[in-house]
């Protein structure tokens, strides 16, 4: 039986263990979502006697009260994306290197304390910058409208577009449902620039700014 990749709740198998447990059954290596690696036995995993490394009591534990807040779900969701490559946005956030600083890895003590005064209902948790990773010195609530401002393309240029069989490219933004048309210029870079420039009007500190190469 072959489980590389399968995923237990929390537990993704990456390889095999050459080693058996105490009783004789296969066991497995697997990384939790907290990124802890843990050799872990085949009945276990199967039969859900173990559903992470250990960290699942642990904030159970520690989040007595807690796991109904709303920072919660906003909360397992940042690690989620940033851990489990089983969940959609995985690819954008995980396995671009974007991860959760080692403070965040404690949700009622850290995290709590870092945001909990700043959130008011409704908000989002945001990147300033959107290459970096989930920490206090990086994160900000924001509205969805704002965070939609900072998310980045997922490919090339944001805000930039070349149509096919021109050698022009075309800089663009919209906002509130109106689009600004930026001009048509001969360089991919000088057009990202003005959508830089049109971002930081319009958005503020809340605009993404595309990195020049």
């Amino acid at each position: 039986m072959n489980l590389v990749g399968v995923v237990f709740e929390r537990l993704t198998v990456l390889e095999k263990d050459p080693l058996k447990d105490s009783n004789g059954n296969s066991k497995w290596i697997c990384k939790c979502i907290c990124g802890t690696i843990k050799s872990i036995s085949q009945r276990s995993l199967r039969g859900g006697a173990t559903r992470s490394c250990g960290c699942l009591n642990k904030e159970i534990c520690t989040t007595h009260g807690l796991s109904n807040h709303r920072l919660y779900s906003i909360y397992v969701g940042m690690k989620h994306r940033c851990t489990n490559p089983t969940t959609d946005n995985y690819r954008w956030y995980g396995a671009r290197g974007i991860g959760v600083c080692n403070r965040w890895l404690e949700f009622a003590g850290n995290f709590i304390e870092d945001m909990e005064e700043s959130y008011s209902e409704g908000l989002e948790l945001d990147r300033i910058d959107v290459n970096k990773d989930y920490s206090k010195e990086n994160c900000r609530w924001v509205t969805h409208q704002q965070n939609l401002h900072n998310t980045r393309p997922k490919v090339g240029y944001k805000g930039v577009s070349k149509s096919r069989g021109c050698k022009t490219y075309k800089a663009s933004i919209c906002k509130d449902g109106e689009v600004y048309k930026l001009g048509s210029f001969t360089c991919e870079k000088e057009a990202a620039l003005a959508y830089n420039k049109k971002a930081l009007e319009l958005n503020g500190e809340f605009a993404y700014m595309n990195k020049i190469v």
